[in-house]
């Protein structure tokens, strides 16, 4: 079966399977002329790979764990470190919940600050009042006294983050209340 077979067969593209075969989770034959010869379990092969790819693992990750595949076997290695694949994607997990909460909270802001132009006609010609050209800015929900520095983030963002300050709202306008963090 040649890689465009493959690609049909998987829903993978050709990129992927030779992004695959670069990593050395496939291996196909090549023929005399050097076209990829995939064989009948390869479908399969690329199924499971992808599985293990949408499950949060690397490549590196799965190359090792592969051969247990054709064994049926699995080393104590390979259980801990799929153990360990499991833990990280649950600490991004945990991460993203908290960003869904912080959000959450936000919009509960956006709530309180809404208005219907039907009860208050006086604003609705005024979009986003509290500023001149529109935008949140004066609304109170951005630029308001919140130290974003203060919200905890982790990873490579931890650092990037320590140098955040605070933005000040422009004099005169409305400011919201700090976001706390969850």
């Amino acid at each position: 079966m040649r890689i465009g077979d493959l690609s049909a067969a998987t829903g993978a593209s050709v990129r992927s399977l030779r992004y695959y075969e670069e990593q050395g989770l496939i291996a196909p034959d090549r023929t005399p002329g050097g076209q990829r010869e995939f064989d009948a379990l390869d479908p399969a092969r690329v199924a499971f790979i992808q599985q293990l790819f949408a499950a949060g693992m690397t490549s590196s990750s799965i190359r090792e764990l592969l051969p247990c595949t054709h064994s049926g076997r699995t080393t104590r290695a390979q259980r801990a470190r799929l153990r360990a694949d499991r833990d990280r994607i649950a600490e991004q997990i945990d991460r993203l919940v908290q960003a869904r909460d912080r959000l959450d909270h936000v919009i509960e802001l956006a709530e309180e600050r809404a208005y219907d132009s039907a009860s208050d006609p006086d604003r609705a010609s005024d979009p986003e009042p509290g500023r001149p050209d529109g935008g949140w800015w004066g609304s109170g929900l951005v630029g308001c006294d919140t130290d974003l520095a203060a919200i905890p983030v982790s990873g490579e963002r931890a650092e990037a983050g320590k140098a955040s300050t605070a933005v000040a709202a422009p004099a005169g306008t409305e400011t919201a209340p700090a976001l706390s963090p969850s």
